[in-house]
């Protein structure tokens, strides 16, 4: 066992063990890598069981392109025309209203 078995797991205790910061969805993509091997095996993933077989490719099948996320919209672009538009702006054009 190690000092770390029972312990709550902060980002200091998780470095030492080894591991490296990233995304939830970029895990679920890492471990999808260990287990088939490769990325087209991924793809081809006979385990349709698994929980984490619809994030297989390392984004979530539910997050529709350009859905508000928590601190803003998930893209800069959307931001951008977010605020063009609350300024009176032209989205396509990219004129701001004055």
């Amino acid at each position: 066992m190690t000092e770390f078995d029972n312990e709550r797991p902060t980002p200091e205790r998780l470095r030492k063990q080894g591991y490296k910061p990233m995304s939830p969805m970029k895990a679920i993509r890492q471990r999808c890598l260990y287990c088939v091997g490769t990325a087209h095996e991924v793809a081809r993933c006979s385990s349709p069981d698994c929980p984490i077989w619809p994030f297989r490719f390392g984004k979530s099948p539910w997050r529709k392109k350009g859905t508000k996320v928590a601190g803003g919209f998930k893209s800069r672009k959307g931001e951008r025309q977010t605020a063009q538009l609350a300024a009176g702006g032209d989205k396509i054009n990219g004129t701001c209203g004055s």
